[in-house]
């Protein structure tokens, strides 16, 4: 039984955790595919054709089950789901819940890759809900699953009931599979430093896979092994295990194993990386594992030379062993030691290297060269081969036409009067067919356009009610304030106000407009400004506002979070930036496109704000502005000249044509 420590599930810094350890894990799992599945899979097309033509529904399950798994491994997952989706709504069509519940995994597989954490429980559930005595034996990976994706949400209850209901589960039926889920629950005590739960749970796993002797999972923990021993410094552990992982992957077979690298001490600065490696040095020593330094010798030599330490950094350089290395190592060790002699001032040795370096990238280019020549060679040989072919066959059809043309002559004037007479048949049934055909499109087309305005007028409906909702919103949330008597809590529910109102101000734009999609920015941030002033009575002789924004047509997902930004830019100014005596206030707001970004400005001539301090407020404004900055891929700045100027750079929007 493992304790569970508790904390705050709703951390930034523990989501974007969990969001890197899942980009860590797939792109593991596709350097794992380029060492192992070098074949392309089918296009999907052809896929859905051979499903088709497949007679068994049990078959076509399991054809869509590989097939979605191959599509997986080679990071086509929209493939993946797709052909995974057909597999399913034929197992669900046919009652084959041995198919199913792999499929809704598979599915589940497919959407925590792409971070959406929510469809991945969904399927993960529905999969749960289905397990059944004939289908027990998914039992140990469904709740694997499911503990994963509660862990990575934070909600410790429900990770903890799926965890020990897989080891429960896993530990009757199929002892081995636990190693994966220790493995991934050993992650829970790193996120919360208690590094000693975190080693108890490997040990476990390791005892697992280490008899067994699975390359792979192995290689996999070993790995963990590693990790753990550079966040703790430990390298004596950081030695054993790699000495380990050494022998697994040179064991003398032709298996392949992904290379788990690891940039030890990466986090640390350049003279605690140097320790770092200097402690792994004699730790490697004292376990006789002398080969595995070679490894770390290159860039412990790049970290001596940055450190300026080049009499140290040339006697690791000359222990590099560069035998049976490809080309590319070999040419970058020659520019190490260019840069070693040359920061020694020996220039005669320096340019020696550097000889050598251009000579291996000449043979390099060379070499890519005579590659693409093959290539083009080989092409050249197979055309010149179909146009042998092509001939052959053209000669042998002018032999047989020569030899058929008697019976033809004799024949001809017979068929040539029954095609006449097909053919007059044929333009007749066409005739007809075409009149049919373009009738039935008639009717298609008034089906479609009465169908997109039905559509239409629902979706700006849709938008009416959204809008009417958050203006009751907003009048309740003004009704509250009567009522509140604390200056800080009447502060907050008019920031509310405010927000409920911005967006309201969107769904009111989009039902009153044609293009039910896009907002146009001028007359939004028009209104939405316009609104602010009114709410704080701001008079136009007390502050005076500029605005210098383009007519553009903008996606409604980058019009919320920007107008939100918007708002609340403007709000601080009107709240913080004039309250010592100016002659007149001035906010200018300013939103232009260049070169496929968006350049948002929000500037006041009032006290000013350093940047320092906006960037580490913890207001609930800030720290919406800087999850929306995440949403819009944009960089913020701050300038402190003359009040305060604040710029975001927006990458990921989508402008409407109008």
């Amino acid at each position: 039984m493992i304790d569970f420590p508790t904390f705050n599930s709703n951390s930034t810094v523990r989501m974007r955790n969990i969001r890197i350890t899942i980009l860590v894990y797939w792109i593991i799992a596709f350097f794992v595919t380029n060492t192992t599945c070098q074949t392309q899979p089918i296009s999907i097309e052809e896929a859905i054709d051979q499903i088709e033509k497949i007679e068994f529904p049990a078959e076509k399950c399991e054809f869509a089950l590989k097939t979605s798994h191959t599509y997986f491994m080679h990071m086509q997952r929209e493939n993946s789901l797709q052909i995974a989706q057909l597999g399913l709504k034929v197992a669900q069509n046919n009652n084959l819940d041995t198919f199913d519940i792999p499929l809704l995994i598979n599915i589940g597989r497919i959407y925590e890759s792409t971070n959406q954490l929510d469809s991945a429980i969904y399927y993960a559930e529905m999969a749960r809900q289905k397990i059944n005595s004939e289908t027990d034996h998914f039992k140990g990976k469904v709740y694997t699953f499911l503990g994963r994706h509660y862990q990575y949400y934070g909600k410790l209850d429900s990770m903890h009931k799926y965890y020990q209901l897989a080891e429960d589960w896993n530990t009757k039926h199929e002892p081995y599979r636990n190693w994966v889920l220790y493995e991934q629950w050993h992650k829970l005590y790193i996120e919360t430093g208690d590094f000693v739960k975190a080693k108890e749970l490997l040990d476990k796993a390791y005892s697992l896979t280490q008899p067994v002797g699975k390359r792979m999972d192995h290689g996999m923990l070993l790995y963990r092994f590693r990790s753990l021993a550079s966040r703790i410094g430990d390298m004596d552990m950081y030695a054993q295990y790699s000495k380990e992982y050494h022998e697994l992957v040179n064991d003398g077979s032709n298996k392949s194993i992904s290379a788990h690298g690891f940039d030890l001490g990466e986090n640390l600065s350049i003279k605690d990386q140097i320790k770092t490696y200097e402690k792994l040095f004699e730790s490697n020593k004292k376990i006789a594992f002398e080969l595995g330094n070679t490894t770390y010798f290159p860039k412990f030599t790049e970290l001596l030379l940055e450190d300026g330490q080049l009499n140290k950094a040339k006697k690791y350089w000359m222990k590099i062993d560069t035998a049976n290395q490809p080309l590319q190592f070999i040419s970058d060790f020659e520019g190490l030691g260019v840069q070693i002699y040359e920061g020694l001032n020996n220039y005669p040795q320096a340019y020696s290297h550097l000889k050598k370096k251009n000579m291996l990238d000449d043979q390099l280019q060379n070499k890519e060269k005579l590659k693409q020549v093959e290539e083009f060679n080989v092409k050249y040989e197979t055309v010149e081969k179909e146009k042998q072919m092509a001939l052959l066959a053209s000669q042998n059809e002018l032999k047989n036409i020569e030899l058929s043309k008697a019976r033809q002559s004799r024949i001809v004037l017979g068929i040539g009067l029954l095609i006449a007479s097909f053919f007059a048949f044929g333009l007749g049934y066409l005739y007809v067919q075409n009149k049919k055909r373009k009738q039935q499109l008639e009717i298609n087309n008034d089906i479609i356009a009465k169908a997109l305005d039905d559509k239409n007028i629902l979706l700006r409906e849709i938008h009416h009610r959204v809008k009417n909702n958050l203006q009751v919103v907003s009048s309740l949330l003004n009704l509250q304030s009567n009522f509140i008597s604390d200056d800080t809590a009447l502060e907050a529910i008019n920031d509310g106000k405010n927000r409920v109102s911005s967006m309201a101000l969107i769904h009111q734009n989009l039902y009153q407009e044609e293009n039910l999609t896009s907002i146009n920015c001028k007359e939004y941030f028009d209104d939405l400004i316009e609104n602010l002033f009114d709410s704080y009575n701001i008079q136009e002789e007390n502050i005076s506002l500029v605005k210098d924004i383009n007519d553009l047509d903008i996606d409604v997902d980058t019009m919320i979070p920007m107008g939100l930004i918007v708002n609340e830019l403007v709000t601080n100014s009107l709240k913080h930036a004039f309250n010592t005596p100016k002659n007149i206030g001035q906010i200018k707001v300013s939103l232009k496109e260049h070169e496929n970004v968006l350049k948002l400005s929000v500037s006041d001539n009032g006290s000013g704000v350093s940047e320092e301090k906006f960037l580490t407020s913890n207001s609930f404004g800030n720290r919406m502005i800087k999850a929306f900055l995440q949403k819009l891929d944009a960089d913020i700045s701050v300038q402190e000249r003359d009040g305060t100027i604040v710029t975001l750079t927006i990458k990921n929007y989508k402008r409407i044509a109008a």
